[in-house]
């Protein structure tokens, strides 16, 4: 394994090639685990910022003319986000890990950037990480003002939050958990802005799996189902054109969902009090979520390529109608 001497004078070589690359990947495996288990945020910060350079392609390596093979690392930016990205898959319970453990205000921004970025560009991630997702985001707008930092630092964590939980189409999850009068009034602000398109793949898809699932009585798979819970439209367009598929499994399988739920609360969070404070807020949610999806589904009304703009839901550009309609 490169020392952190080779890693800090030969990092440009190392990323020319695969090799090399898994070379780099390794360290910053090591450092970012050492960090957590001994409490240095300076090293897993520091691995997780390196992390972000590659999978960006903002690193100060693309663009320094002193070095003499700068033309090749350029050559090869879309392999090393494509490692960047097997990378993060690989050792995101740890990422999240990162997100909770530090406490100040601009390690979180930084981190949660990576996941609320990078998370739909992982192939076959499972959607589980994306419900851990949410409930992260949500813990940040909660507990926001006993985390360290500026009140501009709050002020940007508050904002990728908000514009984090609308861009996964979960506005409404973040009106539980808002705390502070300056956060709701900003929310307000994002409720045009448009879902990632490749979530609402995903979740168009794995509503799919789990309806072959369910028609062959297998066994539910609870993990897929979560993610959708958190969502404004997302869960009540697919209900709908599943036929009510999804208010069955929620109202049939709702222990479960809320077991599978309130476990992921378990990995994310040590303090048992921050858990059973998300965990009394969640149990809210998911009640006044189910009552939702019930009214939406006795209002008789059918989902179309004509009327769908107008069905209750608050997002819906035509890119958008055209992932749940095609």
């Amino acid at each position: 394994m490169i020392t952190t001497d080779d890693y800090m004078r030969k990092i440009h070589i190392y990323l020319e090639t695969s090799g090399g690359r898994e070379e780099v990947f390794k360290y910053l495996s090591k450092q970012l685990k050492k960090g957590l288990e001994q409490d240095k945020r300076s090293l897993y910060m520091s691995a997780l910022f390196d992390l972000k350079a590659f999978l960006t392609g903002h690193s100060p390596l693309f663009v320094n003319s002193d070095l003499p093979n700068i033309f090749r690392l350029r050559k090869e930016r879309e392999n090393i986000k494509k490692d960047a990205l097997s990378f993060l898959k690989t050792h995101i319970e740890l990422i999240k890990t990162a997100y909770v453990q530090s406490t100040l205000c601009r390690d979180k921004f930084e981190t949660g950037f990576l996941l609320l970025k990078f998370l739909p560009e992982i192939k076959d991630l499972p959607l589980v990480h994306f419900a851990d997702l949410y409930l992260l985001l949500s813990y940040t707008l909660h507990y926001l003002d006993e985390f360290q930092g500026t009140e501009q630092d709050k002020a940007d964590l508050a904002t990728i939050a908000l514009k984090g939980l609308a861009r996964y189409d979960g506005i409404q999850m973040a009106e539980y958990f808002i705390t502070r009068p300056e956060d709701k009034a900003q929310l307000e602000t994002y409720t045009n802005l448009p879902p990632y398109e490749s979530y609402l793949q995903r979740l168009r898809q794995a509503v799919e799996w789990i309806q072959k699932q369910w028609r062959s009585k297998k066994d539910f798979p609870v993990h897929d189902f979560l993610p959708l819970v958190f969502t404004d439209n997302a869960l009540y367009i697919l209900n709908q054109i599943h036929n009510a598929l999804l208010e069955e499994i929620f109202f049939k399988y709702e222990d479960k969902v809320k077991i599978a739920l309130f476990k992921r609360l378990e990995n994310l969070f040590k303090k048992p009090e921050i858990k059973q404070e998300i965990q009394a807020i969640l149990t809210g949610f998911l009640k006044d979520k189910q009552k939702a999806i019930q009214q939406k589904t006795t209002s008789g009304q059918i989902i179309t390529p004509e009327n769908i703009q107008h069905a209750h839901f608050h997002f819906i550009s035509t890119e958008t109608q055209n992932i749940f309609l095609s």
